[in-house]
């Protein structure tokens, strides 16, 4: 019971091939002979693969074939958002199926994009057109997941679930990128969904998100500016490890990583 509720939480839809081995009691799902059980659904089967882009040259494993657009990745009940609890949901970005149709993940992103505050983080405020080209540019590239996120279905934020060791982080890595590393980019757009308690409850379903994800994920790394002290203060408070200090050609950050282990032994959620 204690495996299937840490483990298990938050899946649903797409993500079909539970890790958890069924029960050894289970007849129709165990070997009788020699008592050991099987995955009813495996993880997504190793393939090497590889990328070369203008900043990235990586030998990886082939990553699965990413989810319907809209398709809702990851849901959870979070008691401690005032007034009374809400529900918060992670949904593939749907950008929609032309250029003349604008969904309201799209017209979110690009009103976000915009603001001062997020413009400081990301540096992507633009045109339509801008936002447009960059997000079919993250729905062509494997190794990027874009989503949304809500609160009790309205649309608060906005999040890139990268793997690193097809990304540009990874040279900075220390000892390396593994092969099933994930690295996050996140950002919250609507004010009113600002605050410790709703930043608390996301940030640790972003990294929840990720292990339930792929069961070989034993860390998710993420690079905040160094000066991002209020990103900073939200990673202590998740017990996110602060590995180093370095400089990217255009921002000095802090690589910080959180353990598959650490996340799960100390009650993350």
């Amino acid at each position: 019971m204690r495996a299937t509720f840490w483990q298990g939480a938050g899946t649903t839809g797409y993500h079909t091939r539970g890790w958890i081995p069924p029960s050894l009691s289970s007849p129709s799902l165990s070997d009788s002979a020699t008592g050991s059980g099987t995955h009813v659904y495996p993880p997504f089967p190793f393939v090497p693969s590889f990328t070369r882009t203008d900043t990235v040259i990586a030998s990886h494993p082939l990553r699965p074939t990413k989810p319907a657009p809209g398709e809702v990745m990851y849901r959870k009940w979070c008691p401690g958002v005032e007034p009374a609890g809400a529900m918060l949901e992670f949904a593939h970005f749907d950008l929609g199926s032309s250029a003349d149709e604008e969904t309201a993940h799209f017209s979110a992103f690009h009103k976000w994009h915009n603001y001062p505050r997020v413009i400081k983080g990301w540096n992507e405020q633009g045109s339509k057109e801008h936002h447009r080209r960059y997000l079919e540019g993250l729905n062509s590239n494997p190794n990027v997941i874009p989503m949304i996120m809500s609160w009790d279905g309205e649309v608060m934020g906005y999040v890139e679930f990268v793997w690193i060791k097809e990304n540009h982080t990874a040279p900075y890595v220390p000892g390396g990128a593994r092969d099933y590393d994930r690295g996050i980019h996140v950002l919250v757009g609507e004010n009113k969904f600002r605050g410790f308690a709703r930043t608390q409850a996301w940030h640790r379903a972003v990294f929840h998100y990720c292990f339930l994800a792929d069961s070989r994920t034993d860390r998710v790394i993420s690079e905040p500016k160094l000066d991002n002290s209020a990103m900073l203060k939200v990673d202590l408070d998740s017990a996110v490890h602060f590995e180093m200090i370095f400089d990217f050609p255009y921002k000095r950050s802090v690589l910080t990583s959180q353990p598959r282990e650490r996340f799960f032994r100390l009650d993350m959620l």
